[in-house]
């Protein structure tokens, strides 16, 4: 721009375009920049609506979902303020849409459950490269629902070169296993820097995906299963949280016996296991625990808990059912089952928290 002049290239996409130079600045905001503009038939455009949208959007609507993508593709160059993007959606009528991107499209991870590497420099067989990590557990968050859903879809490990997104959803390609439903929050970050071109991992050229064929991707892939652990299902990360809550009332004051797993109608032989068992000199709490969100039936259970302490002769002073999050519906039968008595006349004590509320 010192020069007053601008650089042209146009025409149908061709390595070869020509390109012309132009005095003035053009279109370029700012002083300095690239704009690129393109023609897209409408039903190319439509492709940007969420499978999970089904009714016909407007143009406004696809303007926005355009908006997501662009904070999610270039979301780390975003973040670090590299440059700032403006774009104009202009329908056939005239009507336009748009506006500057005013930040990046961050996952939102789940308080202390996320992990960052440091930068390591390795080489993938290309020459070195940098990368950068970080993984971890990731929450449901309307603001970032168009890609951070922590669905099967959006979990797993998401790949970015030099900050832009190249592909996400991949774990059956990096562990040789579908991801269980359960590990559906998990969501490994994986940014490789690098100035070199060959040193890279190949993408396909739509710039989609990695060249599954590349030996760059395949020592990728091992530097990944070397350096993140595989996220645990989660039976094995709700066993993980009933014992950080066992260890937690344990150091309560007042607190007698902590067991989790506690047998139950012991005098009907059932073998019945409470998730947390706590006895303390103000009585027994009994725990029902569910990693993710809670539902009508985990009430049930918690009420047989409490039921079998009752004929077992332990007064029950509280049965808590503990959940990453209680639906309305659960709330709704909570407050119906505490209408009632168990079989001693004594009301029953249900109560609702969350391990967010218990600080785990």
């Amino acid at each position: 721009m010192a020069n007053d002049r601008y650089q042209r290239a146009e025409g149908p996409y061709d390595i070869h375009m020509p390109v012309s130079m132009i005095p003035g600045s053009g279109e370029v905001a700012g002083g300095t920049g690239t704009v690129v503009r393109v023609r897209c038939p409408m039903h190319k455009f439509l492709t940007l609506k969420p499978a999970s949208k089904k009714e016909e959007p407007t143009f406004g609507q696809m303007a926005a979902y355009l908006r997501e993508t662009l904070r999610y593709t270039y979301a780390n160059l975003l973040r670090d303020k590299a440059f700032t993007i403006c774009f104009t959606a202009v329908d056939k009528s005239g009507a336009s849409d748009g506006g500057e991107i005013t930040g990046a499209l961050e996952p939102n991870w789940r308080d202390g459950q996320m992990t960052e590497l440091p930068p390591v420099e390795t080489d993938l067989g290309g020459g070195p490269v940098t990368i950068c990590c970080r993984y971890g557990s990731i929450r449901r968050s309307k603001e970032n629902a168009f890609y951070y859903r922590a669905n099967m879809a959006s979990s797993g490990a998401e790949i970015r070169i030099n900050g832009r997104a190249i592909q996400h959803g991949l774990y059956n390609e990096i562990w040789g296993k579908a991801l269980h439903p359960s590990q559906n929050r998990f969501l490994a970050q994986i940014d490789i820097l690098s100035d070199q071109a060959e040193a890279l991992p190949d993408t396909k050229s739509a710039k989609n995906g990695l060249r599954e064929d590349d030996a760059k991707v395949a020592a990728l892939f091992s530097w990944i299963r070397a350096n993140i652990p595989e996220p645990i299902k989660e039976e094995g990360r709700e066993q993980m949280l009933v014992q950080m809550l066992a260890e937690k009332k344990s150091a309560e004051s007042g607190v007698l016996r902590v067991s989790t797993e506690k047998n139950l109608y012991q005098c009907l032989n059932l073998q019945i296991k409470s998730d947390l068992f706590v006895s303390s000199t103000e009585g027994v709490t009994l725990f029902e625990a569910k990693a993710g969100g809670s539902k009508a039936e985990d009430l049930y259970q918690l009420r047989m808990y409490h039921d079998g302490c009752v004929a077992d002769d332990m007064e029950v002073r509280e049965a808590v059912l503990i959940a990453q999050r209680h639906p309305d519906t659960v709330r709704a039968l909570l407050t119906e089952l505490n209408r009632q008595k168990d079989k001693k006349g004594r009301p029953y004590h249900f109560a609702l928290t969350t391990w967010d509320e218990e600080g785990i």
